[in-house]
């Protein structure tokens, strides 16, 4: 029998590991979730926190479209834009 959720493990950097509370969590979400999918949940979870603020999504170190579908085990990395100067 297939499960019916996975958990990934979300890590968070520079001022959105601030704006969070913590550098990574755990997130739980049905089988076959995208990477989009799982932004808005997180999205929801920081309660307007990210509202406003930049940030890619990764998966397993490598940069990833919204529809890449996530496997349970993976991590969701969120990284603001790097800034140089």
């Amino acid at each position: 029998m297939e499960p019916t959720t996975i958990r990934v493990r979300v890590r968070c950097f520079s001022h959105l590991r601030y704006e969070l509370g913590t550098d990574a969590f755990d997130l739980e979400l049905p089988a076959g979730s995208t990477l989009g999918q799982a932004s808005e949940r997180i999205l929801e979870r920081a309660a307007g926190k990210l509202e406003g603020l930049p940030f890619r999504m990764a998966l397993n170190g490598e940069f990833s479209e919204a529809s890449a579908t996530l496997s349970a085990g993976d991590e969701v990395a969120l990284i603001p834009p790097v800034q140089g100067g």
